[in-house]
């Protein structure tokens, strides 16, 4: 990393506590920053990166949040801006972004990447991984994906008491879709939403029969029933697999009512 911020509390009452971004003067450079140990606090968003999408120039950036442990995480808290603030919000042309040990609580959104189509000649590999994280009473969603993402790989993370689902797949555009990668993440309520105006053209891949899942499904005490899984545009058999994965038991049967489909989806397996 070329930037270091570590131990800093930043906020309340910004639009934005750290800006990762870039210029192309006198020549193009990105900024690759590392966050750690550190809090944000009663912003609009507290990480906003970019490289491209704004201004001027087409020039990757990096952002690493967290570290090895549990004293190097960041704390996100009351992020709120019309019910899209956001603690991390990844817009386009960051060419890796790795979140890790972070608690994202009582804000709109944990974490959202707006990445949508890369320029012309811009590297697509690029991906996202958010592991070991925390998201708790957020209003909108843990993680939101909207306009087509790259990779996106979620581990070994908890979703608790989000009025919005835990992972939510938004109006993805009609060339490409994300792939969504989660594996041992436990959700307690509404897990994943997938919704928007074309049909998914990407890969939801919850676990397959030669990598289990290991995800934890459970439906939250005290709260009205929703389903885990919605499906509200049509989304391929082999673009959804959900195998080891384990699933609460209701109306006697294990998954019975679980995942809900409104689009006539081929199907999941």
């Amino acid at each position: 990393p070329n930037v270091v911020i570590e131990g800093a509390r930043i906020g309340p009452g910004y639009d934005t506590g750290v800006a990762v971004t870039t210029t192309v003067l006198p020549s193009s450079s990105g900024c690759n920053a590392r966050v750690t140990a550190s809090e944000l606090v009663g912003n609009w968003y507290g990480i906003f990166a970019l490289g491209c999408g704004a201004g001027t120039g087409e020039v990757p950036t990096g952002l690493t949040v967290g570290g090895a442990g549990p004293e190097s995480g960041v704390l996100f808290e009351g992020m709120r801006h019309g019910g899209l603030g956001a603690g991390v919000l990844l817009w386009g042309c960051v060419a890796r972004a790795h979140i890790r040990g972070a608690t994202f609580r009582d804000g709109d959104i944990g974490v959202q990447i707006d990445q949508r189509t890369p320029p012309p000649g811009f590297p697509r590999g690029y991906e996202t991984l958010v592991e070991g994280s925390s998201f708790r009473a957020l209003r909108t969603a843990g993680v939101r994906l909207w306009r087509a993402p790259p990779a996106v790989h979620l581990e070994g993370n908890e979703f608790r008491a989000v009025e919005g689902p835990g992972v939510l797949l938004d109006d993805h555009g009609d060339v490409r879709s994300p792939e969504v990668h989660a594996r041992r993440n436990r959700f307690s309520g509404p897990a994943l939403m997938v919704r928007g105006s074309h049909p998914f053209r990407g890969h939801i891949d919850l676990g397959s029969e030669t990598d289990a899942g290991h995800n934890v499904f459970a439906f939250e005490d005290g709260r009205p029933w929703r389903p885990l899984v919605e499906l509200h545009v049509a989304v391929a058999a082999e673009a959804f697999t959900v195998a080891g994965n384990t699933w609460p038991t209701r109306h006697g049967a294990p998954g019975a009512g679980v995942i809900v489909s409104s689009a006539g989806v081929s199907g999941g397996r």
